[in-house]
């Protein structure tokens, strides 16, 4: 049986947890593979929302649910998440971790937040330790969860990343912790996240092997994959397709399925360039009729109309074999819908695609089609015919120009509020 994939198409908040939280009505394990809790997926059930930051959004559902390698874990935040969840009566006991991923610990947020308000605010991280907790993992003297065996193993981890990032928290102006101090702070829910550790090679594997569905979930998105995305304006783990595979340990041959999630419009949190950005009213209008405001940090974000290359260009990166679009009865409040067809470059010439050339991508300007609006509420629609004709043929437009076809049309919040095609 399949692994299958679910990934943001655009720069994330393209409503990936509706989408996870359907696909898991027929899996049997839910995997999270990149990020930390800098992340966030709403899941809307009935008059219930569950705001995730790190757990699966299949554990609404009552799934397996795993957090992968891939993934780094403030224990704090979790176990914060944890409680809040088992208080709604969500069984918390279904999710394990990864021994492998690796821990954020206290002062990787200070370093975050020094290091950014350093930079000027620059990159517009959330502050919450992800990138130092990265870097550690790639300087290979980070404190991953299997440390928490014992306070002694624990202790070395600490003192071997308290050597590099010392200095750093020296650099500037900030207190040195000792291991102690950290160590105080954290072993507790540390040694609970180690009850929840499990070699997650014996069980995805196992799990495919048995016949059964694996539901492999994504947080961001693709334009922020720290290879592929607008560096150096991008997260610090692999947002893509590619991403799942190194996260969780699953085969390439045991993927069938990619669903790519675009939203109707474009959003982005944070800084960096964003192609056809509305800073006027027209952006106000859109973000309020799109309730557009992190899930995690409560930030504005960013709106633009929908990209074209941006779209086109996830595609050739992700290869999906289907697409999912939502929110497109945000949409009904328009009379014209512009769309970014393609970009002008400085020299008056059409690119279709967005180069990996950040400061070349940042001087390009958007070239706009208009469609037709249709005025009307859709969020009862349920089948294409329902839709009216205007909205039909902004998604087939939409279609044409990036290569995949929709198979289903987000028009609210709720998970039964879906164009199924």
């Amino acid at each position: 049986m399949p692994a299958k994939v679910v990934i943001g198409g655009q720069y994330g908040d393209e409503g990936k947890g509706t989408e996870t939280d359907r696909q898991a009505e027929e899996a049997n394990d839910v995997v999270r593979y990149n990020g930390g809790h800098n992340a966030g997926h709403t899941v809307t059930i009935g008059e219930e929302v569950y705001k995730l930051h790190l757990v699966p959004s299949g554990i609404v559902m009552g799934r397996n649910c795993y957090l992968g390698s891939g993934v780094v874990i403030d224990p704090l935040a979790l176990a914060q998440e944890l409680t809040g969840l088992e208080a709604r009566g969500i069984d918390i006991g279904r999710l394990r971790v990864s021994g492998a991923a690796h821990v954020i610990l206290p002062y990787d947020r200070v370093l975050d937040c020094a290091a950014e308000v350093a930079n000027g605010g620059k990159i517009g991280t959330t502050g919450r330790g992800i990138g130092p907790t990265y870097a550690a993992k790639a300087r290979r003297d980070g404190v991953r969860v299997w440390d928490f065996a014992s306070r002694d193993r624990l202790a070395g981890a600490i003192v071997t990343d308290l050597a590099t990032i010392n200095p750093l928290l020296r650099h500037l102006d900030q207190p040195m912790p000792s291991p102690d101090e950290v160590i105080e702070t954290v072993w507790d829910v540390g040694r609970a996240l180690y009850a929840r550790a499990v070699e997650i090679l014996d069980h995805i594997p196992a799990t495919l092997r048995r016949g059964e569905v694996v539901l492999l979930e994504g947080a961001q998105g693709t334009f922020i994959d720290i290879d592929y995305g607008t560096y150096p304006f991008v997260s610090s783990s692999h947002t893509t397709a590619g991403g799942a595979l190194l996260g969780t340990g699953v085969g390439i041959t045991d993927i069938s399925d990619v669903t790519l999630i675009l939203k109707a419009y474009t959003t982005r949190v944070g800084s960096g360039p964003f192609i056809g950005e509305l800073t006027g009213q027209e952006g106000n209008d859109l973000r309020c009729w799109g309730a557009e405001y992190g899930t995690t940090t409560g930030r504005d974000r960013r709106c633009a109309w929908f990209d074209i290359p941006l779209a086109r260009t996830s595609v050739v990166i992700n290869r999906p074999t289907k697409g999912v679009l939502t929110k497109l009865d945000v949409l009904s409040h328009c009379d014209e819908i512009p769309v970014i067809a393609y970009y002008r470059d400085a020299d008056g010439y059409g690119c279709n695609l967005v180069p990996s050339d950040t400061r070349q991508y940042a001087e390009y300007q958007p070239v706009m089609r208009s469609m037709p609006g249709w005025g009307e509420d859709i969020s009862d629609a349920r089948t294409w015919d329902d839709l009216p004709d205007p909205a039909r043929r902004y998604v087939e437009y939409i279609e044409g120009e990036i290569g995949i076809k929709f198979s289903h049309i987000g028009v609210g919040p709720e998970r039964n509020q879906v164009v199924v095609r």
